[in-house]
C-alpha cells in the first residue's frame, strides 16, 4: 500500500523561506563556485573551544525539512565548539524539487575508502575532512513508517557505531518519543537503527564518515506519512539539537 503523504508547502516557497533564514554573515566559503552546483558553507562558532559538528541538508532535493532546518541552523548560537553547515548540498535538485541531481543520487556518491564519485561529492567531502569533525549529521525526509512501509526506512535515526553513536541515537530517540511525539501518534515514534543493520545500498555519506574518519555520524529521517511539513521541520530541528547536546554542543537562547 502506498503511503498517504501529507500536504506540503510549495517547494518554491519553502526554498525562499530557507534562503531568508540564512545568516549570510557566517558564510566561510563557496564550493563549486561559478558552476551550476555553487553552494555556500556556513560556520557557527561558540564562545569557548569545543567539538566540531558538520551538518548537511538538501542531499536529496525534495526533502524540504532537511534543508529548511540546516538553513535555520546557520542562525543558531552555541555555547562552545563549532558547526560547519551546508544547507543546500545539491541546489539544482532542490530547485527542481527532485531527489536526484544531474549526477544522480548525491547520497550514493561517497564510497568508503575511495574518492567520491562526482565533483560536487568531492567538494563536500573536502569540506568535511577540512573541518576535522567530531560528529556528522545528515538531515533527510523519509516516506512511510518504520517496519510498516518496507519500501521506505521511515521515522528513524540511522547511526554508525563510532564514538558511542549507538548509545547517543538510542538516547535521542527515547527523548523524542517521551517528550515530543504525542502518545496518540505511537506509529510515528522514532527508532535508532544501526547503518550496518539496514540495506540502504552503499556510498552513503555517513558510511564514509564512519569508515574513513571514524567519527560518530547520523542520518536523521523524519517521515512525511500523515505528518505536516511544519512538524517535520520541528522534529528534525529538535533531534539535531539533542544530538549536538549529546556531543557537547549546546544551543543558547
Amino acid at each position: 500500500m502506498a503511503a498517504i503523504r501529507s500536504f506540503q508547502h510549495s517547494p518554491g516557497r519553502s526554498l525562499d523561506r530557507a534562503k531568508n533564514a540564512l545568516d549570510r554573515d557566517r558564510i566561510v566559503e563557496t564550493i563549486m563556485e561559478n558552476t551550476a552546483h555553487e553552494t555556500a558553507v556556513y560556520e557557527v562558532t561558540g564562545s569557548a573551544e569545543g567539538p566540531t559538528a558538520v551538518i548537511l541538508g538538501g542531499m536529496h532535493g525534495n526533502e524540504i525539512n532537511g534543508y529548511r532546518v540546516a538553513a535555520n541552523i546557520t542562525s543558531w548560537d552555541i555555547d562552545a565548539g563549532r558547526l560547519v553547515v551546508i544547507p543546500f548540498a545539491t541546489i539544482l535538485a532542490i530547485e527542481r524539487n527532485d531527489r536526484r541531481g544531474p549526477d544522480g543520487d548525491l547520497n550514493r556518491s561517497f564510497p568508503s575508502e575511495q574518492p567520491p564519485e562526482s565533483a560536487l561529492a568531492r567538494a563536500i567531502w573536502r569540506v568535511i575532512t577540512d573541518a576535522d569533525p567530531d560528529v556528522v549529521i545528515d538531515l533527510h525526509r523519509s516516506r512511510g513508517l518504520f517496519n510498516t512501509h518496507h519500501r521506505w526506512v521511515g521515522q528513524v535515526i540511522l547511526h554508525t557505531e563510532a564514538n558511542r553513536a549507538t548509545d547517543t541515537a538510542t538516547d535521542v530517540c527515547r527523548s523524542m518519543n517521551d517528550h515530543y511525539v504525542p502518545r496518540l501518534m505511537r506509529f510515528h515514534r522514532f527508532t535508532p537503527v544501526a547503518m550496518d543493520d539496514i540495506d540502504r545500498g552503499t556510498g552513503l555519506l555517513i558510511q564514509k564518515a564512519q569508515h574513513d574518519l571514524d567519527v560518530a555520524s547520523y542520518l536523521v529521517e523524519s517521515t512525511d506519512f500523515l505528518l505536516d511539513i511544519d512538524t517535520q521541520i520541528r522534529w528534525t530541528a529538535t533531534i539535531t539539537n539533542l544530538l549536538l547536546a549529546e556531543h557537547g554542543i549546546q544551543r543558547t537562547a
